[in-house]
């Protein structure tokens, strides 16, 4: 499956970055992720700790993307799979994955802001500033022409859907939005902006499988209903979003675990680490057990893949990557059988290494080098690469016919970015920008025309 890194504040959708991370083991991986993903410390001196509710998995389900953005002399714009420029860069700000067929797109001054179709041949004007992306239809704007700002949402033909009266918003899920107006608790409105849940919670999550977390007084923490009634009796230190019928908490004994809908915990990890888990994908999740082995549970807390592996990945594509004792990497079905024997080195990155449109990008020992493989473990684009690009969302993975690889990364200049199609041809390169620094816009002062090797 495709990939998706969010950088979260409070609980709003408002940044999409990419996180490049390297895989030293599943509780590392896991720890990492929430001090990038939760903008409140897992663990705060002094005052007691705060719940978590704001959670996503680096493994979350994007559709192929039609266009990819690129820098250019004047600023950003797109190409389409073939390499051919859609929308020329010469804007300030786009966005680097589609979301619900449509981009967010600035001018060079970041004045005025815009949607773009995934075509890219509609150009639609926002009545403000945009702020989150596009969900079941609906984008919160900003009207940025007073203080505080104030949200609201637009569709997607540029009008205001419901006006911008409040001082925080959240996307909207499952035909709901958190919002919150100045000075008042938050509640859910519908997508005509009436309260169906009136407002009377100081922190929620978004709703997921019909249920949302909020925060209970005392540092605890539960889920509502669409009613807005508590869901279930118990509490929990932790509560993230259910997915497939379960969602991971953390119990007040401090140990990590799934619950049910009914509150049940119907798998607990064999001590407090919050890393032993990894969310469920294709219907399996990870799980570190005494002895650090790792295997794989189904919802129901059953193992299907006893725990004899050092490091695992999630499932994609119908593989998992695994490693066992000689840190060679190799690929497993969903009966624990090696389809691909480990004969790889570990991912530079815990979003490396998922098959996407049949390919996964792998590193190979010997040189150090990265390519991509076919299901059969076979090397379709040799390994010469140096890295991938982790593109806010779909990483180094193929989607839309296309990966963003990186070469020549320890040379002076820093080396160069590549859009590379699945017969390893490269149909477009800009710099990396030099070595060392931060890779900003501005750093990009000429078009690099696309290559043809």
């Amino acid at each position: 499956m495709p990939t998706i890194c969010i950088s979260i504040k409070t609980n709003q959708f408002k940044h999409i970055k990419h996180a490049a991370l390297r895989l030293f083991s599943i509780p590392q991986l896991m720890m990492t992720f929430c001090a990038i993903l939760i903008s409140t410390p897992i663990y705060a001196a002094e005052k007691p700790e705060e719940p978590i509710l704001y959670y996503e998995s680096y493994l979350s389900p994007l559709p192929p993307r039609k266009l990819f953005f690129i820098y250019g002399k004047r600023g950003t714009g797109y190409i389409n799979s073939l390499g051919k420029v859609v929308l020329n860069p010469k804007y300030g700000l786009v966005d680097e994955v589609i979301y619900d067929g449509w981009a967010r797109v600035a001018d060079e001054n970041l004045d005025k802001y815009y949607i773009l179709d995934e075509t890219s041949k509609k150009l639609v004007y926002v009545p403000g500033k945009w702020d989150g992306m596009f969900s079941e239809e609906m984008m919160s704007f900003a009207k940025n022409d007073q203080r505080p700002w104030l949200y609201g949402f637009m569709d997607k033909a540029g009008k205001v859907a419901i006006p911008p009266i409040f001082a925080d918003v959240n996307e909207f899920r499952e035909g709901l939005a958190a919002v919150r107006k100045p000075g008042d608790k938050y509640g859910f409105i519908d997508k005509k902006g009436n309260f169906i849940i009136e407002p009377a919670f100081d922190k929620v999550d978004v709703f997921s499988d019909g249920l949302a977390g909020i925060v209970l007084p005392g540092s605890r923490c539960s889920y509502i209903n669409r009613s807005g009634k508590q869901a279930l009796q118990a509490s929990f230190k932790h509560c993230l979003r259910f997915s497939d019928g379960v969602a991971r908490v953390m119990t007040i004994e401090g140990k990590w675990g799934y619950i049910d809908h009914s509150g049940k915990v119907i798998s607990e990890s064999v001590s407090p680490n919050a890393a032993e888990f990894e969310l469920f994908s294709e219907g399996l999740s990870a799980v570190m057990v005494s002895g650090n082995k790792v295997g794989y549970i189904n919802t129901k807390g059953e193992f299907l893949i006893p725990p004899i592996f050092k490091y695992a990945l999630p499932f994609s594509e119908g593989l998992a990557g695994v490693s066992a004792e000689n840190d060679l990497w190799g690929y497993i079905d969903k009966s624990g059988k090696y389809v691909i024997s480990p004969r790889f080195c570990a991912p530079d990155g815990p979003t490396h290494g998922f098959f996407s449109e049949g390919l996964a990008f792998a590193c190979d020992p010997k040189t150090k080098k990265y390519g991509y493989i076919d299901r059969s473990g076979k090397w379709v684009i040799s390994p010469r690469f140096d890295s991938c690009r982790e593109s806010s969302g779909y990483n180094c993975q193929f989607s839309g016919g296309l990966a963003w690889v990186e070469t020549d990364t320890e040379s002076h200049s820093g080396g160069h970015y590549h859009y590379v199609n699945r017969k390893g041809k490269y149909v477009w390169s800009f710099p990396r920008g030099e070595k060392g620094d931060d890779k900003n816009n501005e750093q990009f002062k000429e078009i690099i025309k696309p290559l043809t090797q």
